[in-house]
């Protein structure tokens, strides 16, 4: 039986699975979800920093892509644009201006 190492990924890599992963949001979400956790575990992996797009749009407690009206409601209150997961209920609170 051949062993195959697993090759670590850059950040250019880990910019081309989210891409990726928000472009198959819209035909296949369970791709999606792959692709985005396969671009967090090369993050934690390789040692890299995570992308504030990767942060924004994973949820922090299940992982699932947050999709507003799809796999998300967004809330606006007092300059703070509020995101809760669909699928567990955990929120994440942002500023805007």
């Amino acid at each position: 039986m051949r062993v195959v190492k697993k090759q670590k990924l850059n950040g250019s890599d880990v910019r081309r699975l989210i891409t990726e992963a928000i472009a198959a949001s819209t035909l296949d979400l369970p791709l999606a979800n792959t692709k985005l956790s396969q671009a967090w575990d090369a993050c934690l992996r390789g040692n890299l920093k995570v992308p504030k797009l990767l942060r924004v749009i994973r949820c922090k407690k299940c992982g699932v892509l947050l999709m507003p009206a799809r796999t998300a409601s967004v809330r606006l209150i007092e300059g703070r644009a509020i995101w809760r997961c669909g699928s567990c209920g955990a929120e994440k609170h942002f500023r805007y201006a």
